[in-house]
Order: C-alpha cells, then sequence, then structure tokens
C-alpha cells in the first residue's frame, strides 16, 4: 500500500491503481477494518473519480478502530481535496480535527500539515494574524525537531504573511564564503572576480 500511495501521492493515480486495488481487494477478503480504512484512504487518492467514497470511507473506518496519527492523516488529505474544491469550511473542520487528535497524541511529527493548512485558510480569509499565528507555530516545531525542509517552506509563508502585514523583517548581509569556488556564482563576482 504505501508504493501505490506513494504513486498516487506523486500523480501517478493510473499506475497506482492496480496496486491500490489488489490491496482494498485484500482488505476487503481478511475483513479487518483497519487495513480496509488504509485502504480505502488509498483508493481515495489512486480513483480520482471516485475520491469522495472511498475517503469518506477511510476517514469513518479508521474513526471506529483507530482515532490516531492515520486518521490525522487521513483527515488533512480530504481536507486537502476539498480546498482544492473550493469547499473551503469543510476542509477547515477536516484540518481542525486532524489537528485536534495530533495534538492530543503529541505528535509534532506530522502537526505542521493540519496546522499550516489552516494557516493557508486563513490567509485566503484575509486572516494575516490567523495565518500568521499558524505559520509561526510550524516554523517553531520545525526547529525544534530539526526538519529543515518543511522550515524552508513555513519560513516562506510567514514571511509572506509579514509583507502584507508591513513587516518585512530586517535585511541580512550576504553570507560569506571561505572558499570561493564552494560559493554560489552570484557571491563571486564582483568579491574575488571584478566584473569591471
Amino acid at each position: 500500500m504505501d508504493y501505490s500511495a506513494f504513486l498516487a501521492r506523486s500523480g501517478r493515480s493510473r499506475d497506482a491503481l492496480p496496486y491500490s486495488q489488489e490491496a482494498y481487494a485484500l482488505a476487503q477478503r481478511v475483513e479487518n477494518p483497519y487495513l480496509l480504512g488504509l485502504a480505502a484512504g488509498v483508493m481515495s487518492m489512486a480513483v480520482p473519480a471516485e475520491r469522495q467514497r472511498f475517503a469518506q470511507q477511510a476517514i469513518s473506518l479508521l474513526r471506529q478502530v483507530e482515532p490516531g496519527p492515520t486518521l490525522a492523516g487521513a483527515l488533512w488529505m480530504w481536507g486537502d481535496e476539498l480546498r482544492s474544491q473550493g469547499a473551503l469550511d469543510e476542509a477547515r473542520a477536516a484540518y481542525e480535527e486532524s489537528l485536534q487528535l495530533l495534538r492530543e497524541m503529541g505528535n509534532v511529527t506530522h502537526i505542521f500539515y493540519p496546522l499550516g493548512n489552516l494557516g493557508r485558510l486563513a490567509l485566503l480569509d484575509g486572516d494575516l494574524a490567523g495565518a500568521r499565528h499558524s505559520f509561526a507555530e510550524c516554523v517553531e516545531v520545525c526547529r525544534r525537531t530539526r526538519n529543515r525542509v518543511s522550515l524552508a517552506d513555513w519560513l516562506l509563508r510567514l514571511g509572506v504573511v509579514q509583507l502584507y502585514q508591513g513587516e518585512p523583517g530586517p535585511a541580512r548581509p550576504a553570507p560569506r564564503c571561505r572558499n570561493p569556488w564552494l560559493c554560489p556564482r552570484k557571491l563571486r563576482i564582483g568579491r574575488w572576480f571584478p566584473t569591471s
């Protein structure tokens, strides 16, 4: 199921479909609600025409058997789908439920997915203070957990909110390089290789 989920989330639904269908059929045969919830979640990504039916089935089954990180993930992914359809109130409800579950578990690994998406919705609503609060918490969590990839994303979004609020922040000097051959080209030109 992990491979089919990876394929579906990376935009390769057609490639994911055979694996997803096989996993879903197997989960139905063994009659395990948790596995069926997982498989339905993957099917919601692999079969765009039936996304809503499978996503709701996954959320319903996972609520019954495991109100934990898997349910939180299914909720925020469903929130993503709702947001892309313009159903912002429903997306907000899905993100809020996902965030609540993750907070109750103390899960800091995934909390910035629903939290950051709530910030995006706040930004769409023109609620700059709410967006700033969400993005600032995402930045804090990413720094605390040393998640540098996500940190770059949330710092950028926080910076956008600050610009909207008229607070561009202090300018920082360009980084200095000790070895000119390892520095980005724009730092080398002019410093070690004068252009005039």
